[in-house]
């Protein structure tokens, strides 16, 4: 039997395939959020409507007929949401891109899109090379207002929301002698690559030995925590497959 949540997933889909308004509105919570990149403010029930009449008019100067297509799809039902991913298109066109929704039984809850390089101006914004100053981002966590110096502290480069990337999340570590991470698991895979300092890292059932000019893989929702063995600070760079770090579900075992 389909849930309420995929019958509002559907009718959202259908309504974007043939491009009906109604249809998709249908299908919206009150409190529904499009996140565009290439938009100074997101889109919301109210506005949908003249959001996907502006795609009409962009067809109109485009060569081709567009028609919007959804592939490689992966879906998770959990905790009274429906999650999806996946890559989205207009055929007659250069736009294309990756997608997150969001849905309850009450409708679909929130969307956000990531354009990929066209040569489309909406891809612009995302096709932007970006050099992030490490001495310029705040520390950030445990550690980064001094009330607990025995934890690690992080800054995140890419993926917090300021920045036109997608994709990929990424930051920096710092565990001060002695310190260790809480046992965690999340969905999307991570690696890791240790740049000063040396501990042990646990993934899994295994518990390993890390040092400088050491890569580290941790597969989609295995547990994994590391530790500072060592008597200077262990710093390490983490990469996430995801597009921004506020989207990831953490999962602590202690």
């Amino acid at each position: 039997m389909m849930s309420q949540r995929q019958d509002h997933l559907n009718a959202y889909v259908e309504g974007w395939r043939s491009m009906n308004a109604e249809r998709v509105l249908s299908a919206l919570a009150e409190g529904f959020v499009f996140d565009d990149p290439a938009l100074p403010e997101p889109v919301t029930k109210a506005t949908m409507a003249a959001y996907m009449s502006s795609w009409g008019d962009r067809a109109k100067g485009s060569s081709g007929t567009w028609r919007y297509e959804n592939s490689h799809e992966v879906a998770q039902d959990r905790d009274g949401i429906l999650l999806r991913w996946k890559w989205w298109r207009f055929t007659g066109s250069t736009l294309q891109g990756t997608a997150l929704t969001k849905t309850s039984d009450d409708g679909m809850l929130f969307e956000r899109i990531t354009y990929y390089p066209s040569t489309s101006s909406l891809a612009a914004r995302n096709a932007a090379g970006l050099v992030m100053c490490e001495a310029e981002v705040a520390w950030q966590g445990w550690s980064a207002g001094g009330e607990r110096t025995d934890e690690p502290r992080y800054k995140t480069f890419f993926g917090d929301g300021s920045q036109p990337t997608g994709g990929l999340v990424q930051g920096i570590l710092e565990y001060p002698p002695g310190s260790r991470s809480r046992a965690h698991w999340h969905s999307p895979a991570e690696t890791y690559y240790v740049l000063a300092g040396g501990g042990v890292g646990r993934i899994g059932d295994e518990t390993l030995p890390i040092g400088p000019g050491d890569a580290v893989y941790v597969p989609s929702s295995a547990v994994h925590a590391f530790e500072n063995t060592g008597s200077e600070a262990l710093r390490v760079l983490w990469t996430l497959n995801c597009d921004r770090v506020d989207e990831i579900d953490f999962h602590y075992l202690d």
